[in-house]
């Protein structure tokens, strides 16, 4: 975790954050899914988020 995922989680960006899920969400509702769970955790991007 610390060698790779920690690392890119530090370094996203919000734009690209709500872009990729705009994005997915978009893509979802056209191909007829209507519920998304995403398991992504950023404690650094929002103070107290977790």
């Amino acid at each position: 975790l610390q060698d790779l995922w920690w690392r890119l989680d530090r370094s996203l960006l919000k734009d690209a954050c709500w872009m990729s899920a705009t994005f997915s969400g978009m893509d979802s509702l056209r191909s007829g899914t209507t519920t998304i769970v995403d398991h992504h955790a950023s404690p650094s991007y929002i103070t107290g988020s977790l």
